[in-house]
């Protein structure tokens, strides 16, 4: 009702009208698979408020959508605006990614004889998302260590995967002694019915010192 000093009345009904409750939050987030990728992901949902809303990212001032994408590992923070004015800030959003996948340690060790498969390998690998695989001997999966002792001589090039299929090459060599050869000598014939004869065996390759 109206009162003044004279007169009293009463005014129109009057309306108001009250926007649902304005809130933003993450949908859904992406993290990164393997150190170093940049396809991260983060969606809004937005509800409430007064549409349509005006979406600000910190990290690109030209992105204006409920989704970024393309994101490297890191901490992000999105404004939305609705149309009367009010905000929601989200901050230290965080897109996350594994430790760095490497190799912690790699020791060989080359063959026992020419020919012979049994150089032994052991080799340790740190970060990314174990188990660990290999594709030798049909495929090996370890933890963190892996030791091998049936290689042979050669140069080794693989590929390891971690869980998330991310690759880290691994390069090694098992050496080998040369072929053992021997080169015989007749150094003093034998008499005729005799064994007095004398023969000169000098070795080469293998591993030394040898045995007669």
């Amino acid at each position: 009702s109206l009162i003044d000093d004279q007169c009293e009345g009463l005014s129109e009904e009057i309306e108001i009208d009250v926007a649902d409750l304005f809130e933003a939050n993450v949908l859904n987030q992406i993290n990164l698979l393997c150190n170093g990728d940049q396809n991260g992901e983060i969606a809004l949902e937005i509800t409430g408020g007064v549409p349509p809303y005006t979406i600000s990212w910190v990290h690109d001032a030209a992105l204006t959508t409920e989704t970024a994408t393309g994101l490297s590992a890191g901490f992000y923070t999105v404004s939305v605006i609705d149309l009367i004015g009010c905000e929601r800030l989200l901050e230290n959003i965080e897109i996350v990614e594994p430790d760095v996948l490497s190799i912690a340690n790699l020791a060989v060790e080359g063959t026992t004889c020419f020919g012979k498969p049994d150089g032994v390998l052991d080799l340790i690998i740190n970060g990314g998302a174990p188990p660990y695989s290999i594709d030798y001997n049909g495929g090996l999966s370890f933890i963190d260590n892996l030791r091998l002792d049936d290689l042979a001589q050669g140069v080794y090039n693989w590929q390891i995967l971690d869980a998330n299929g991310c690759n880290l090459p691994v390069s090694f060599e098992i050496v080998s002694p040369a072929p053992l050869e021997v080169d015989v000598r007749l150094e003093k014939p034998a008499c005729p019915g005799g064994s007095n004869g004398e023969l000169l065996a000098i070795p080469s390759g293998g591993n030394g010192p040898y045995i007669y």
